[in-house]
């Protein structure tokens, strides 16, 4: 819906401008750079920035009314994702892992270790691929249900839920979400924890920015993952919250 009230202000602008090139003395058409720019700002912000929900609707947050977080895990199953579960059943805390599909091949054990130790499981596509947003919805649809067959086949768990690759959003991946008839899941609060080693850095980031109905984004293929999720979890506990999976959230809404 934004994309198309940003796409009509755009005609709108250039028809105004061109219009007034012709009605009014010395008007220059150099002005119709004005509405250029400022189109493809939006569009770069709102294909880079998932919360902004431009191209489609994403769950970002649980409602600031809920005293309650969502912890979630990007790029996984990994040989890592074990160390991150034994942080959580240490604090007794769920989560959420979006899962990709070639990687769910190559450590099935890690998926049923996840759901058996009561934790939620999305769709993270199947390859992850940095061509992912490039992609026509018709595969980007085939790469979702290939995995969500993936997840179904070695946990027996259905899950409708998907977090774009990198969590870039344009009107393909949009449409090929769409078709395949899931969620689209965002976050509120990043912690970068890709680009970023010093667990310290990370994980005052991710506390200085949680609040009630947070969805946290973190990576469980990150060596220093579970030291960073130590501390958010000793920090979410000194604040009462509780963790919960978006499965179960996502029917709430």
């Amino acid at each position: 819906m934004k994309f198309l009230l940003a796409k009509i202000s755009f005609i709108i602008s250039m028809g105004v401008i061109t219009a007034l090139h012709f009605t009014v003395d010395d008007f220059s058409l150099v002005w119709l750079a004005l509405p250029v720019i400022c189109f493809f700002i939006l569009v770069i912000s709102g294909s880079y920035f998932i919360k902004l929900d431009f191209f489609l609707k994403s769950v970002n947050n649980l409602g600031l009314n809920e005293n309650r977080v969502a912890i979630t895990f990007d790029d996984g199953p990994d040989t890592n994702t074990q160390h991150v579960l034994d942080v959580l059943d240490k604090y007794n805390a769920k989560a959420t892992f979006f899962l990709i599909g070639s990687k769910i091949e190559k450590n099935a054990d890690v998926v049923q270790e996840i759901i058996t130790r009561g934790h939620a499981v999305g769709n993270h596509s199947y390859s992850h691929s940095n061509l992912f947003p490039l992609k026509n919805p018709v595969q980007i649809e085939e790469e979702i249900i290939k995995t969500n067959k993936l997840i179904k086949k070695i946990s027996g768990v259905e899950t409708s839920i998907f977090r774009p690759p990198f969590g870039v959003t344009n009107p393909m991946v949009a449409k090929g979400i769409k078709r395949a008839g899931m969620t689209s899941i965002g976050w509120n609060v990043r912690s970068y924890d890709t680009v970023e080693d010093d667990v310290e850095k990370v994980s005052n980031r991710v506390i200085n920015k949680i609040n009630p109905g947070s969805i946290i984004l973190l990576h469980d293929d990150r060596e220093h993952t579970p030291q960073i999720l130590e501390r958010i979890l000793q920090y979410i506990n000194q604040m009462n919250f509780e963790t919960v999976t978006l499965n179960n959230e996502i029917e709430l809404k």
